[in-house]
């Protein structure tokens, strides 16, 4: 057929097609381009890329772009062009950030050839283009007893040889708890844990840890900011014009971090700045 010639000869960098003249059927090259890397239609040309001139082009320069809107809801630029006093259509198609339809079919390029994807192609392709994992698409009608208990087994048992979970974190039992409770929904799926009497006495515990720990480690922190701002005052009583930098490598902190402490340091009263920037010096306020 003439199209398989054209699509031998001028096809460049899988991106380009010419032909003599306009069919609805080429809404589907359009489609196929926007799900790649997009591409050129060019309406009056042959086989050899010759201008030939199209009849009708400044009603297709209207009617073209309002169909692929209206079909695929894409904007694409479509130019009429004049060469040796002959009309021709450029059409080109920018790719597309989301799967595109023509009609309800997947329109692909496949070198040069067009390719309507289907079955496991079609949903490779989907989940490519919207950026979803296999494992995050969700299944109608599944109930919890559609669930395969031996890929349970297998998770605890992978689980437990590879030591990134413990015998404790696989079994509510050992706690005293009940077995988790499911609640389907059309489109999830909820794993209810119910907590036990008997394991109220080691979540509280757990609480109490948690809360010393805290508790440490905002201490440490208070003190390490006590040191740190004692040393900056006594860097400024000896040495008065001492710089930004110099404190930071003094210190060993950031500029953001001297910055800090100095703030703190004069809304404490410590300190204060005597003149510019540049020119002025630290005055340390005594008791």
């Amino acid at each position: 057929m003439f199209a398989n010639r054209c699509f031998s000869i001028f096809w460049a960098a899988g991106r380009i097609r010419t032909d003599e003249s306009w069919r609805d059927e080429y809404l589907k090259w359009i489609c196929s381009f926007a799900n790649a890397q997009g591409g050129t239609l060019y309406i009056g040309k042959n086989d050899k890329g010759e201008v030939v001139g199209v009849a009708d082009a400044k009603r297709l320069l209207e009617d073209i772009p309002n169909k692929v809107k209206n079909t695929m809801g894409i904007i694409v630029d479509v130019d009429l062009l004049t060469e040796e006093g002959k009309s021709y259509i450029r059409i080109e198609t920018e790719p597309c950030g989301f799967p595109l339809n023509y009609k309800g079919d997947y329109f692909i390029r496949s070198g040069a050839t067009l390719q309507i994807l289907q079955g496991s192609a079609l949903t490779h392709f989907l989940l490519k283009r919207t950026g979803a994992k296999w494992d995050a698409v969700t299944v109608d009608n599944f109930t919890y007893q559609d669930l395969d208990i031996e890929s349970f087994n297998i998770f605890r048992r992978e689980a437990l040889r590879s030591k990134r979970m413990t015998e404790d974190d696989l079994a509510c039992r050992n706690y005293g708890s009940p077995e988790p409770g499911y609640i389907t929904h059309p489109c999830d799926l909820m794993v209810r844990f119910d907590a036990a009497f008997s394991v109220m006495p080691f979540i509280e515990e757990e609480r109490r840890k948690a809360e010393a720990a805290q508790s440490v480690s905002e201490q440490q922190l208070e003190e390490t900011t006590q040191k740190t701002t004692q040393k900056m005052i006594e860097l400024m009583r000896s040495n008065p014009t001492i710089t930004i930098e110099s404190l930071c490598k003094e210190c060993g902190l950031t500029r953001d971090g001297v910055n800090w402490n100095i703030r703190k340091l004069k809304s404490a009263g410590l300190i204060r700045r005597i003149g510019s920037d540049k020119g002025g010096h630290w005055e340390v306020v005594e008791e």
